[in-house]
């Protein structure tokens, strides 16, 4: 990937409205309004009231923002250094030598589980929704599931042997990611892709637009976990995919949240059918997170025959 070499000025987004700018738009349909602002530019202005925002339409420039200039960007958490819990318990201040507070390391632990049970939870709810869609998915899944758990629970050693549950995890992350919006505010003047971002401006990015670009993405509107494949997987999927952002500051529950999601799906498929209601209708809804509100599903207890290609899916 290029960037220009010189650093130009953003262009203000058409269709904003006096006082106001785009937070009508943003408030009724966010990702819609992202989608529209793909052909003004790598990174384009909207208003939010007088508030003016830096989003960046771009995977290329979402990687250069997460990865080479993120120390130009403040996320808001003192996270950088604190990936796991062994490293909090053996961080030091540089210049006092002194440990973390038992207080900071406790709200990053909570961090990490909060944030990972929310975005498992979410992402659950759109895995399920999108088997009930795709039975042949559905039966490959729960065929993957018998064969290397039979009747026993999951177990950790379980995990790297579910390879088509994770393209599935994976798949459903891309699609429909339940954190669609990161921000950052820029901690110093940057130029980003070649645009100017001025100190203190507040700049989003979503992960849905990335895991929906079609430069980089061959029909990014269908869910199809072949696409993780180990024969099929390319590094600009690898780059395009960021569920959960990416460089020193990536989501800390980002782990977590696959695994428990990998877990939950091992556990509950085979002993029971999730099906979405007849005539369920669902509002694909951007607010904190990214979820199918109004989305029922009913659970029905299945036997325990091993599935077979013809056999009965998720849905």
């Amino acid at each position: 990937m290029s960037f220009p070499a010189t650093t130009h000025e953003t262009h203000l987004a058409p269709g904003g409205i006096p006082g106001l700018g785009h937070a009508l738009r943003m408030r009724r349909d966010p990702l819609a309004l992202f989608e529209s602002l793909r052909p003004y530019g790598d990174v384009v202005r909207i208003k939010l009231g007088p508030q003016q925002v830096y989003v960046v339409t771009s995977t290329a420039v979402s990687t250069e923002l997460f990865v080479s200039k993120y120390r130009s960007f403040d996320k808001g958490v003192a996270v950088e250094h604190f990936r796991s819990v062994s490293m909090m318990l053996t961080a030091r201040d540089e210049s006092s030598g002194a440990s973390m507070a038992d207080d900071r390391i406790h709200d990053q632990v909570m961090t990490i589980l909060l944030a990972g049970s929310e975005t498992a939870a979410t992402a659950l709810s759109w895995i399920f929704l999108l088997l009930d869609g795709h039975p042949e998915v559905a039966t490959r899944l729960l065929a993957e599931l018998h064969e290397v758990l039979g009747e026993r629970p999951v177990r950790a050693a379980d995990l790297p042997r579910l390879t088509y549950t994770t393209q599935v995890v994976d798949e459903s992350l891309r699609h429909s990611p339940p954190i669609w919006l990161i921000t950052r505010r820029a901690t110093e003047d940057v130029s980003l892709g070649g645009y100017l971002v001025p100190r203190g401006a507040s700049v989003m990015l979503s992960p849905y637009l990335t895991g929906h670009d079609p430069t980089l993405i061959e029909d990014p509107d269908t869910f199809d976990p072949d696409r993780w494949a180990a024969d099929r997987v390319t590094q600009p999927l690898r780059l395009a995919a960021l569920p959960f952002g990416a460089g020193p500051r990536k989501c800390i529950g980002d782990s977590f949240a696959v695994v428990e999601a990998i877990v939950a799906i091992a556990t509950i498929l085979p002993r029971w059918r999730v099906r979405r209601q007849p005539g369920n209708t669902i509002t694909k809804t951007a607010g904190l997170t990214y979820f199918p509100a109004g989305l029922r599903l009913t659970v029905e207890a299945r036997d325990r025959e091993p599935a077979t290609p013809n056999s009965g899916s998720v849905g």
